[in-house]
C-alpha cells in the first residue's frame, strides 16, 4: 500500500515536469510566431521587397513559419487545458 503511494507520487512528478516542458514549448512557440510575423510587416527585410518575386517569397516563408507556430502552441494549449 505504501509503495502505491510513493508510485503515484513519482508519476505526478512525472506527468507534472512533462506539463511544465510543454508549457516551455507553447511559450516558445508564441514568442516565435510574433517575431515572425512582426518581421512580414516590418520594414527591415534579409532579402529586399525590391527584388521582385525573390523578396516576397522569403517574406512568405517567414509568414508560414509564423503560422505553424502559432498553431502548433494552440495545440499544445488544447492538450494541456484536456489534462486538466
Amino acid at each position: 500500500m505504501e509503495g502505491e503511494i510513493v508510485n503515484k507520487e513519482e508519476e505526478n512528478k512525472k506527468e507534472d515536469k512533462e506539463l511544465e516542458k510543454r508549457e516551455d514549448e507553447m511559450v516558445k512557440d508564441i514568442v516565435l510566431g510574433v517575431i515572425a510575423i512582426l518581421y512580414v510587416f516590418s520594414p527591415i527585410d534579409i532579402i529586399p521587397d525590391a527584388l521582385i518575386g525573390v523578396g516576397q517569397i522569403d517574406d512568405a516563408a517567414v509568414l508560414v513559419f509564423g503560422i505553424q507556430r502559432l498553431y502548433r502552441a494552440y495545440k499544445i494549449h488544447k492538450e494541456i487545458k484536456n489534462k486538466d
